[in-house]
Formats: C-alpha cells, structure tokens, sequence
C-alpha cells in the first residue's frame, strides 16, 4: 500500500471516530470507509513509514494505537444501537448486552496488543 493511500484511509477513518457523537461510542461497520481489514493494513503501513523515517512522535503513535484498538467498537447496526442506548440509560441493560460489551472490550484490548507487538516488530527490524 502506498503511504498516500495509507494516508488517505487513515484520514477517513479517523474522521469518522471524531465526528461520533456524545453516546453513539458504538457505530455499525457500514460507517467504515473500507473494511476493517484495509484499515488495519492502513495503520500498520503509517506506522511502518513512520517507524522508518523517523519522524513517529508520541502523539500519533498513540493515536493510531487507539484508532487500531477502538475497531472493535464497530459492530452490526442493531448491536450498534442496542449498546448506545444501553451506554445512555445503564439501568435498562440486558445480560446478553452486558457480555456483548464485555466481549468488545476483550477485542479492543487483543487488537491493542496486536498492533503495539507490530510496533514492536518494526523498530526491532531497524536495528537488525
């Protein structure tokens, strides 16, 4: 992937995540521009790009490490909306609602994980 097109779909995405409105944390996967997937690999290109020209400051590092995790809050559009009403009014949560954000967040923490062991990677390669 071109850093421009890597760029670009990092843009949109993050677009997306600031333009969520107050309660609406949850959002349905059609809401991205592309798939999770390309995301990711839209990610981990910056970074790599980044890792390599040194030019990777802290602030975006962090940034692309929580727009990579905060992935796993984009679910189908029902899941979506169930979740942003129960964020809103917790006292009409469900069991199953519950164990749902209780999974999302075990995601959010693998995906986490996962690109900061991509991190890792990265700049164990430059000095090899």
């Amino acid at each position: 992937m071109r850093i421009t097109e890597a760029q670009r779909i990092v843009g949109q995405y993050s677009q997306i995540i600031r333009l969520s409105r107050e309660g609406q944390y949850f959002q349905p996967v059609e809401n991205l521009p592309c798939s999770a997937a390309r995301i990711k690999f839209g990610i981990c290109s910056l970074l790599s790009f980044r890792i390599q020209s040194g030019s990777l400051d802290l602030d975006t590092l962090e940034s692309l490490i929580v727009a990579y995790s905060h992935l796993a809050f984009f679910t189908d559009a029902d899941s979506a909306r169930q979740l942003n009403e129960m964020t809103l009014n917790p006292h009409r949560s469900t069991e199953s609602m519950l164990e749902k954000i209780k999974t999302l967040n075990m995601v959010k923490v693998q995906l986490r994980l996962e690109i900061q062991g991509f991190i890792q990677e990265e700049a164990e390669s430059l000095r090899s």
